[in-house]
């Protein structure tokens, strides 16, 4: 059976723990330290989606392992003329692919290439649609570990557009698994999510939303998944819940900031804020490389055991 990563269900809690323990292991050696865990292996990324901080983190992450990385531009590829994903992968690995980075704006492309893979090879999910992105929950939690926070004593806001969210949905998986002090989830009208689970509690304002929360983490609003007459709603976001310092200042002093970026500078969240001494946004940037160095070498780890 292949090992693959699709989403943070597919981890139970020890294993979870045991990524970040990883991904702390290998910060600590720092960015020019270079292994051979994976060497003789490539790997391929298809991002059928754009991303820069993603594809260059699992770049860089594979080559610090001594993979060869494979870097497919999806926009020039046989998908224009109608191949399908599953056929893409697959021919990929007739060539000696072992593992492939993928991105897709539908969950359902994940799952089809995941089947069309033969055995000994592993898909890791790199961000699906609105609803997975696994290794940025491992890097936000390993970003968590080495500020010194606990999860399980943390009091934790997320604010920002809910609905259309892969980071939120794969962050309230992740807290099935391992808990968490406190969790408020903040949104107005449009951008609220359909359901609230048991974990968590939705907050109707900005104030009842981040009171007294250690970490604050402000989520995109995301302009390509709005509908046409849902767009204006930026400027009324920014007026109501729209994070500066002054705010931070008043409900939540102690905070710290995160977010999973890109941002809308100006919409979620002041750049003055975001650049300042209570943001860990870059740090979280900086931490996406070896949580991804962590998680690829997990999934080559069951090749060893066979």
């Amino acid at each position: 059976m292949s090992q693959h990563l699709l989403s943070i269900r597919d981890l139970d809690a020890d294993t979870l723990k045991r990524l970040v323990a990883d991904g702390q292991a290998f910060a600590k050696q720092g960015p020019t330290h270079r292994q051979d865990l994976l060497q003789g292996q490539t790997i391929a990324m298809l991002f059928y989606e754009p991303s820069t901080r993603t594809r260059c983190s699992f770049e860089l992450a594979a080559r610090r392992l001594g993979a060869d990385v494979l870097n497919l531009d999806m926009q020039s590829s046989s998908s224009r003329k109608g191949e399908t994903v599953a056929d893409t992968v697959a021919t990929l690995a007739a060539m000696g692919v072992r593992l492939f980075v993928m991105r897709h704006e539908e969950r359902a492309a994940i799952d089809a290439a995941a089947r069309a893979l033969p055995d000994g090879c592993h898909l890791l999910n790199a961000g699906a649609g609105t609803r997975d992105h696994p290794t940025q929950i491992l890097l936000d939690l390993l970003t968590l570990a080495r500020e010194g926070h606990d999860i399980q004593r943390l009091d934790l806001s997320i604010i920002g557009d809910l609905r259309h969210s892969r980071v939120v949905n794969s962050w309230l998986q992740a807290i099935e698994h391992l808990g968490c002090h406190r969790l408020r989830l903040g949104a107005p009208g449009v951008f609220r999510p359909e359901t609230v689970p048991p974990e968590a509690t939705l907050s109707d304002t900005l104030a009842d939303s981040i009171q007294g929360a250690q970490v604050i983490m402000a989520l995109r609003i995301q302009q390509e998944r709005l509908t046409k007459g849902t767009t204006g709603e930026n400027e009324l976001f920014h007026e109501h819940w729209g994070l500066n310092e002054a705010r931070i200042a008043e409900w939540a002093p102690q905070a710290q900031i995160m977010h999973p970026g890109p941002m809308n500078r100006g919409v979620e969240i002041d750049s003055a804020l975001a650049d300042g001494p209570r943001s860990l946004i870059l740090k979280q940037v900086e931490n996406g490389v070896p949580a991804r160095m962590a998680a690829l070498a997990w999934l080559f780890s069951g090749d060893k055991q066979r």
